[in-house]
């Protein structure tokens, strides 16, 4: 079930397991893959090359999230801004 790796993702980020999390950024649900996100966020192991993969992820919920994070960050943004269904 997607919500028991959602809540082991989060878990994980409170840990400072980035390899569960980072695991996780792959899983057919969104919700988990936006829970990785935060997660390596959390463990301080959101790395600049993770976020630009998210930033052209499928799901518009993963690209909102990894927009909300690369505040913290150096990915240039301008260029990945353009998207028509958020």
């Amino acid at each position: 079930m997607s919500l028991d790796r959602r809540i082991a993702v989060i878990r994980a980020g409170f840990a400072g397991d980035a390899d569960t999390a980072r695991a996780a950024l792959g899983d057919v649900d969104e919700m988990v893959r936006v829970s990785a996100l935060r997660a390596l966020s959390r463990a301080s192991s959101l790395d600049d090359a993770t976020l630009a993969a998210a930033l052209v992820d499928t799901s518009a919920e993963v690209r909102r999230a990894a927009v909300e994070l690369a505040s913290r960050h150096t990915v240039p943004l301008v260029d990945r801004l353009r998207d028509d269904d958020v």
